[in-house]
């Protein structure tokens, strides 16, 4: 699935992986060991989801970026 954002050049692709219990025991595995660190850059309320894609569809993005909900 592609997602244009207005006025910006870049395309965000988002897709769905299919998990089994078996790859989210390695995924906590490697979690665990410090093997993979996952990087968050920045959260952003749920009301300020323009502001997330806004900052994606730059291309600056250096980490992810999490959506809150409260």
């Amino acid at each position: 699935m592609h997602i244009s954002l207005l006025g910006a050049s870049q395309k965000a692709e988002f897709f769905i992986a299919k998990f089994n219990k078996e790859d989210f025991a390695l995924l906590k595995e490697l979690l665990d060991s410090g093997k993979v660190k996952p990087y968050v850059e920045k959260t952003y309320p749920l009301n300020k989801i323009t502001d997330a894609m806004n900052h994606l569809g730059t291309g600056h993005a250096q980490g992810k970026i999490v959506l809150t909900m409260t």
